[in-house]
């Protein structure tokens, strides 16, 4: 069996996650999803201070699951606050096209190595 791939495209999905409490002149936000957050991430979002130049992602509370974030300026952030984390990509989707030469007439998988089309940062 031959197998070719052409036109392979991969387009990240931003992570995004809402504000699980309010927050009032804090550098400490709670979040219902930290697992895509990384620490250097510049966060963006309706409510951030746009006076504040990029405000950074300086720590995390945990890695998975609801949490706090620590961020390098001070916000005001109503609960349930959409915020967008970048680099923040928890999901990514690859198209593209597979031609199959030769295919087995039983039942065949297919696996592709991932770490070909991505690395992780």
């Amino acid at each position: 069996m031959k197998v070719n791939l052409k036109d392979v495209e991969i387009e990240e999905t931003q992570f995004k996650t809402t504000t699980s409490a309010a927050c009032i002149s804090s550098t400490t936000i709670a979040l219902s999803d930290v697992s895509g957050v990384s620490i250097g991430a510049t966060v963006t979002g309706a409510g951030i201070n746009p006076s504040v130049a990029s405000p950074t992602v300086s720590s995390r509370t945990v890695n998975t699951g609801a949490g706090s974030i620590t961020v390098t300026a001070a916000q005001t952030l109503e609960s349930g606050q959409t915020l967008f984390f970048s680099p923040g990509v928890k999901t990514f989707t690859i198209t593209g096209i597979v031609e199959v030469e030769n295919m087995a007439i039983s039942d065949t998988t297919l696996y592709f190595d991932i770490e070909r089309f991505v690395t992780a940062q």
